[in-house]
């Protein structure tokens, strides 16, 4: 049986892939946030899939009622340095 090699570590503590997980969630509902009870990304009902999902590790952090600011109807993504943010960074 051949022995496979464990991925390299990509350099995270567990306090920044948690951080980066929950700005990554909050950034896939706002991009989801219904339109009229329906995903504009998805075209389906809401909730869609992607946000299902993102709702679902939100609440697994303590953050599930989480919702977008109510000035992002439209999201906005914008580097700042190697930084990107969006509307669900607003209340990070």
């Amino acid at each position: 049986m051949a022995a496979h090699a464990r991925p390299a570590p990509i350099g995270l503590s567990a306090a920044q892939l948690r951080n980066r997980m929950i700005v990554s969630a909050r950034r896939i509902i706002t991009e989801h946030w219904p339109r009229v009870d329906r995903c504009p990304v998805c075209g389906s009902g809401w909730p869609c899939t992607p946000t299902d999902t993102a709702y679902g590790y939100l609440a697994t952090v303590g953050q599930g009622n989480w919702a977008p600011p109510t000035g992002c109807a439209e999201p906005v993504v914008t580097s700042a340095g190697d930084r990107w943010g969006s509307c669900a960074d607003a209340s990070a």
